[in-house]
């Protein structure tokens, strides 16, 4: 048998779970080796979101503590989306970002849903959320 290798390019792990050897690139660099079992036992998969996690706002998420991550990241757009690669919902702020659980993901949904700043759409079967802060928020 003749032995070959493949490089794959994926942005979810499902893609090369059976790999022998996953390389995780990050600003050009190697950032991590290593198996499937390695990178999750090791939460390298962090590296591809750049989590930085606050578990005191993620029980306790609204829209006014939305609005002051805004203002304390200097950035006017909140993006709320699930990523395959991590298996959970991301709230990215400029170059900031934390994890949400589903239930606060859904809830923050639902707080928005009719908020004329926020535009909801569909992906993989899942709800992203985008917030522009055009005006103070109420």
């Amino acid at each position: 048998m003749i032995a070959k290798t493949a490089i794959v390019i994926a942005h979810r792990l499902s893609t090369v779970h059976k790999a022998d050897q996953i390389i995780v690139m990050n600003d050009g660099r190697v950032a991590e080796a290593g198996t499937l079992v390695h990178m999750t036992l090791s939460c390298s998969r962090k590296v591809y979101i750049n989590d930085y996690t606050m578990p005191n706002l993620n029980n306790f998420m609204t829209k006014k503590t939305l609005y002051d991550l805004m203002v304390d990241h200097q950035d006017k757009i909140a993006k709320l989306q699930f990523y395959d690669m991590a298996d959970q919902y991301f709230l990215t702020i400029g170059d900031w970002s934390m994890s949400l659980s589903e239930s606060n993901a859904t809830e923050l949904f639902s707080i928005f849903k009719d908020d004329e700043q926020a535009t909801f759409s569909t992906f993989n079967q899942r709800t992203s959320l985008i917030v522009t802060q055009k005006k103070n928020p109420k």
